[in-house]
C-alpha cells in the first residue's frame, strides 16, 4: 500500500521487492495459521476460502487497472510515449489502483484484532504453554469435553513429534526423501513453466495477437477464479 506514496522508480522497485517477500510469507503463514487455529471440521473449508480470495484478488486487480490510461504504441514509438506522457502527466488513476489495498489491509487488521485475537493452539503447545493453548481452544469450541480432547490430541502429537523428529539429512536421504523432492520439483516446474510470465504479460500477448488485451486478460482471470 505504501506504493501509493512513492514517486521515484528506485523506491518503487524496492517497495515491489518488499511486497514480493510479503506475498511469499503470506502464501506460507496464512494457510498454516488457518490450519492450526480453526476447528478441525472447518479447516478444509477455510483453507479453500483463503485460496478463493487469492484468486479473487487476481481477478479484481486487472479490472481496476482498466481505469489507468493505456498506450499500446509506447513500447515501439518514443514520440508516442512522450506525447502520451505529456497528456497524462497529471493523471492519478494509477495511485487509486495502488492505494486501494490500504482499505483492504485496514479491514484485515481490524478483523484480526477484533475477531482473531488468539494464537495458534498448536504453536502454544509446542512452546509448553498449555494453559494458554487451552484458552485459545476455548474461543474455538464451546464444549469442555471437546476442548480437553483437542488439547490432549495436540499434546500427544507434540510429544510424538519430539521423540521422532527427523533431521535435515533425512529430507534428502531418509524416509522423507521422496516427498521432499516431489515438493521441490512441483514448485520448480510451476515457475519454469512460465505461467507467471504469461499471466503478467497477458495483456500485451493478446494485443500482439490482434485481440482486445484488457478484455481477454479479464476473461482469463475470470476463468482462473
Amino acid at each position: 500500500s505504501c506504493l501509493f506514496f512513492i514517486k521515484s522508480t528506485a523506491a518503487m522497485m524496492i517497495a515491489r521487492a518488499v511486497l514480493g517477500m510479503g506475498a511469499g510469507f503470506f502464501c506460507y503463514m496464512v494457510p498454516l495459521f488457518i490450519l492450526e487455529s480453526s476447528p478441525v471440521e472447518w479447516s478444509g473449508a477455510m483453507g479453500s476460502i483463503n485460496q478463493l480470495m487469492v484468486c479473487f484478488g487476481v481477478l479484481i486487480g486487472p479490472i481496476m487497472g482498466t481505469i489507468v490510461p493505456q498506450c499500446e504504441d509506447c513500447d515501439d514509438d518514443d514520440v508516442a510515449y512522450e506525447k502520451f506522457k505529456a497528456e497524462h502527466k497529471d493523471d492519478k488513476a494509477w495511485m487509486i489502483v495502488l492505494g486501494f489495498p490500504i482499505a483492504i489491509v485496514t479491514l484485515q487488521c481490524l478483523c484480526f484484532l477484533l475477531f482473531y485475537r488468539h494464537e495458534s493452539p498448536t504453536w502454544l503447545v509446542g512452546k509448553n504453554r498449555v494453559e494458554e493453548a487451552r484458552k485459545a481452544l476455548t474461543s474455538l469450541y464451546n464444549s469442555e469435553e471437546k476442548i480437553q480432547s483437542e488439547l490432549d490430541g495436540l499434546t500427544s502429537s507434540q510429544n510424538s513429534s519430539e521423540e521422532n523428529e527427523p533431521g535435515y539429512s533425512e529430507l534428502c536421504c531418509g524416509k522423507m526423501k521422496q516427498a521432499f523432492w516431489v515438493g521441490v520439483w512441483v514448485s520448480a516446474f510451476q515457475q519454469l513453466s512460465g505461467v507467471n510470465a504469461l499471466i503478467g504479460y497477458s495483456t500485451k500477448i493478446y494485443s500482439n495477437a490482434g485481440l482486445d488485451g484488457v478484455l481477454y486478460t479479464n476473461i482469463q482471470n475470470a476463468i482462473n477464479f
